[in-house]
């Protein structure tokens, strides 16, 4: 508990951290294009592509282990990658955009 020095003293709340875990997902062709191809061990259910300032830009629904994904209309620059396999979430693999 924390005290204040005025007003109600502060209770710490939980906060439930999501799962990363370490399973082969590969980016091709790294730098890239226009078209990415996602490759995974486990069947993938969601992708998301983070900015270098951490802002979402894309996110999009995936089916199985192999998925391309359109990335015509990014501007060049280096993003982080992540996937979910319906229980964890990959670590974080850079992406070049060419």
């Amino acid at each position: 508990m924390i005290r204040p020095l005025l007003g109600k003293a502060l209770t710490s709340m939980a906060v439930e951290q999501a799962q990363f875990k370490n399973y082969t997902m590969s980016i091709s062709p790294n730098p890239a294009h226009e078209f990415i191809t996602i490759e995974a061990e486990h069947n993938l259910t969601q992708i998301e592509i983070y900015a270098t300032l951490g802002n979402l830009i894309f996110s999009s629904t995936l089916f199985g282990t192999n998925s391309n994904i359109s990335i015509g209309t990014f501007k060049p620059g280096l993003y982080f990658v992540r996937c979910y396999d319906g229980k964890n979430w990959s670590n974080f693999t850079k992406l070049i955009i060419e």
